[in-house]
């Protein structure tokens, strides 16, 4: 996951600092997609952990917090812990995915000044 991450920033660097506009398409996307599998890799390998530790036991709130956070990887370690928990998991992943695909030009529009 290092490796993803230093070349997104690396593309988004020669973008940003030295003005290679031939990677302007790419240098948002680049960043971003490595923010995406850095946030559920760590979500999938300290997720459940980090939900035990603070005594979250209900497999529904588990299965919902592992697939909001982690993406598809956490909702493959919700599985792993049982049906319920990777079937909320998948639940909340495709909920909030609606969600911030309705709400997101919604909030660019109001907090970005045209």
């Amino acid at each position: 996951i290092t490796g993803l991450v230093a070349g997104a920033f690396i593309v988004s660097s020669l973008y940003h600092v030295f003005g290679r506009e031939e990677l302007r398409p790419i240098s948002r996307f680049a960043l971003a997609s490595a923010f995406v599998v850095a946030t559920g890799t760590l979500g999938s390998v300290f997720g459940a952990t980090l939900l035990t530790w603070t005594g979250v036991r209900d497999p529904v709130a588990r299965g919902l917090a592992l697939g909001t956070a982690a993406h598809g990887q956490g909702t493959a370690m919700a599985f792993a812990e049982g049906p319920d928990q990777g079937t909320m998991a998948g639940l909340a992943l495709t909920l909030a995915g609606i969600t911030t695909t309705l709400l997101a030009p919604l909030l660019i529009r109001l907090l970005v000044p045209a």
